[in-house]
């Protein structure tokens, strides 16, 4: 997928594959989202990347690795 790039309240945004990200880079799943996520191993059995949520450790997603996220932001 090739990068695409878009500006929000003055940040430059990028939208990237999930696989094409570095394990514990923080992403969100839409550019406009407040929830920021981190992510993690592969897991084999799900086939899906476990990303887990920085405001609530105990909370996890799994989401297959050409899952379009946005990377990017300011935190």
């Amino acid at each position: 997928m090739t990068d695409k790039t878009i500006k929000i309240d003055g940040d430059v945004v990028y939208l990237k594959s999930l696989k094409d990200i570095d394990k514990g880079e923080y992403f969100k799943r839409k550019p406009e989202s407040k929830t920021i996520y981190t992510k993690g191993n592969y897991d084999r059995s799900e086939k899906k990347y476990q990303c887990d949520n920085e405001n609530d450790i105990s909370k996890c997603i799994y989401l297959k690795g050409d899952t379009v996220v946005s990377v990017g932001f300011t935190y």
